[in-house]
């Protein structure tokens, strides 16, 4: 029997792409859903574009609020949700026609209560291509499905190109005022859900533009929340699943790594950076001992264990 599926898309300056979006949604092969608006107090023509979808379409929702940014959405869309699961698209991106078909029927032939589909990542000025052949679906525990989120090995962090039974959001809210908000919250979903199941089957179109939040480049003194998301996963995992404890210090290294990349390329930040190099320099003795390391990263984190020594005069407590 089909259920109710809420879509939560949070809306702000997008008006160049929501109509793209949205048309993708309402084109569903899947058609017992309904669609959540959220606009976040968006400047341009997005929340005017919303209302006249909403206009033509009793399936949707909008709510117009003053902006509190991407997690404040979200979580307005799960308060109104209806539906028995859960999914978000973000309002620049889009899904293929069979996405809630293919969704429901893995719900169904798995019992599942979270799905992870396969996404394919086109640039802003590209053609997408046509998609790849599919794999066959695959059931995981909550640990597994942890470990391959936080390797990045078949689907990510995202809140995106997954479908959730509604009851995991049960006291679990996207941390409002907060960049790299998913850090934060997907892996709890995950260790709530009872029967995850990545579908290796291309449902969702990641669209890279210039100027949204995921690809900005400077590096700020925000960046450093997405390392304390990390530190979190870091004590959940080694209390949780000590087993895969490895791939929450590689997370935690990747994070590091990232940011100080930027940070190397702005003035300032000099207690950020001496952080994030004693945070590599930590991770040195888990990262040496792992099978998917590469070169650069071993030099990396070599090279972190030796600025920290010259910078602390010690060495880096290991993780």
């Amino acid at each position: 029997m089909e259920e109710l599926i809420s879509i939560v898309i949070p809306v702000y300056k997008v008006e160049e792409y929501l109509d793209r979006c949205i048309d993708s949604i309402l084109n569903q092969t899947y058609t017992k859903y309904e669609l959540i608006l959220v606009d976040d107090g968006s400047p341009d023509r997005s929340g005017e574009i919303c209302d006249q979808y909403a206009d033509r379409d009793q399936r949707i929702t909008v709510i117009h609020q003053k902006n509190q940014g991407p997690s404040a959405a979200r979580n307005s869309g799960i308060e109104r949700a209806k539906g028995k699961y859960l999914m978000f698209v973000d309002a620049d991106y889009y899904i293929t026609p069979d996405c809630l078909q293919c969704m429901w029927k893995t719900v169904g032939e798995f019992e599942a209560d979270f799905v992870a589909s396969d996404f394919m990542a086109i640039k802003e000025s590209c053609i997408p291509k046509e998609m790849g052949a599919d794999g066959k679906a695959e059931v995981l525990t909550p640990e597994q499905a942890i470990e391959t989120m936080l390797l990045a090995d078949k689907f990510d962090v995202s809140p995106w190109a997954k479908l959730y039974r509604a009851e995991l959001f049960h006291g679990i809210r996207y941390p409002e005022g907060k960049i790299f908000e998913d850090l934060g919250t997907t892996y709890k979903l995950i260790a709530r859900s009872k029967r995850p199941v990545y579908l290796p089957k291309k449902l969702y179109y990641y669209f890279l533009r210039e100027g949204s939040i995921m690809h900005e480049r400077k590096f700020e003194r925000k960046n450093m929340q997405g390392i304390e998301f990390n530190k979190e996963i870091l004590k959940f995992v080694k209390a949780s699943y000590p087993d895969i404890y490895p791939a929450a210090v590689y997370r935690f290294y990747c994070s590091n790594r990232r940011a100080l990349h930027a940070a190397l390329f702005s003035k300032g930040f000099r207690t950020e950076k001496k952080e994030m190099i004693q945070n590599i320099a930590r991770c040195r003795s888990r990262l040496l001992k792992m099978k998917h390391k590469s070169m650069k990263d071993i030099g990396i984190v070599l090279c972190a264990s030796g600025l920290n020594c010259l910078i602390n005069k010690r060495g880096a407590r290991q993780l």
